[in-house]
């Protein structure tokens, strides 16, 4: 019998036992075996991609590439000797998965319920289409989990810079078009979000922020009451009391009266 590879510059034995040639045929035809379930190394680092960035677009994109038919025809050829490799490789790409969910964002315990959640539909598997649609399943839900997670953070970013905006201009005229052009957003797109997110207008907010810096100002300045609410940019002081007294339940007289 042939040997292989037997010795290195020194003499030695390299990883111990010479490999003879019947083992070196046999890793040869295996191999032909393992490129087929083998995924492409820039396949995976795209998936894993799409997952950091919640990209279900991108994903759904690359997915309706695959020939449906040619991996039909290659499960058929192989499935009498490869359904464990499979599931192993499902188990790798589950525990590659959820370390891309928890690199774009995603908090190490949620990522890891969700990759034991796929892991134990994996062990209910009868046949490797059950597999793939599992892995399928399973990258969609990482990608989404991890979508909703940047889309959240992107809301938060954005309603707390037409907040700051808010406060750093309580003292000057402003419209709901200059804040949404601060924020590069659409006025209207603007608003319904801060509504929805805040629980009031962007108008009532600003309104209250302008109340409670004239109660502030009430309390430890001597600014007459009509400067005030002419510096806080209500229409008038009689307005000005009005708001006021629906806030705090009394007169802005009262209040500094109250407060002094």
């Amino acid at each position: 019998m042939r040997t292989i590879i037997n010795n290195d510059e020194g003499g030695n034995l390299i990883g111990g036992e010479p490999i003879q040639e019947n083992e070196y045929l046999d890793m040869i035809l295996e191999k032909s075996e393992h490129d087929i379930l083998q995924q492409d190394y820039t396949d995976e680092v795209e998936i894993m991609d799409f997952i950091r960035n919640g990209d279900l677009d991108g994903f759904n994109i690359r997915l309706s590439e695959y020939d449906a038919a040619d991996i039909d025809k290659k499960i058929g050829e192989m499935a009498h000797t490869t359904y464990k490799k499979y599931e192993y490789l499902a188990s790798g790409t589950i525990a590659l998965a959820t370390r891309a969910a928890i690199e774009g964002g995603i908090d190490f315990d949620s990522a890891h319920a969700l990759g034991k959640l796929y892991l134990q539909r994996l062990e209910k598997c009868t046949s490797i289409k059950d597999i793939l649609k599992i892995q399928v399943g399973m990258f969609k839900s990482f990608i989404n989990l991890v979508h909703q997670h940047k889309t959240t953070n992107s809301e938060c970013s954005y309603i707390e810079k037409t907040k700051a905006f808010i406060f750093k201009n309580l003292n000057k005229p402003f419209t709901l078009e200059d804040v949404a052009k601060e924020i590069h957003l659409n006025p209207s797109y603007l608003s319904r979000q801060f509504s929805s997110i805040v629980g009031i207008g962007i108008k009532k907010y600003t309104q209250i922020k302008r109340i409670e810096a004239a109660s502030n100002m009430l309390k430890y300045s001597d600014e007459e009451i009509s400067k005030i609410s002419n510096y806080l940019q209500f229409p008038s002081q009689s307005r000005f009391g009005v708001v006021f007294k629906n806030h705090f339940g009394i007169t802005p007289h009262k209040y500094r009266e109250k407060n002094k």
